[in-house]
């Protein structure tokens, strides 16, 4: 549940912005994957896809590229 916390304390800061909701989101889809729990990683995976299909992707991928600090090394 720790990824989680940290994920909503940054994506709730008045300063978040969006590439770094999205690098939130990721870091907590990677957590997910690699957890030792198969049912808990396969459910939570499973909810985070479906969050990020309904999100607009485009606004989330542009703000990334543009960030002089990550771009497209995120990828």
């Amino acid at each position: 549940i720790e990824p989680i916390c940290f994920g909503t304390n940054i994506s709730q800061k008045d300063s978040a912005r969006a590439d770094q909701v999205l690098l939130t989101i990721a870091g907590i889809y990677l957590h997910f994957v690699g957890h030792p729990e198969l049912e808990l990683s396969g459910e939570m995976v499973q909810r985070i896809e479906k969050r990020w299909k309904d999100c607009d992707q485009a606004l989330f991928i542009t703000a990334l590229v543009l960030n002089n600090f990550e771009g497209l090394s995120a990828f």
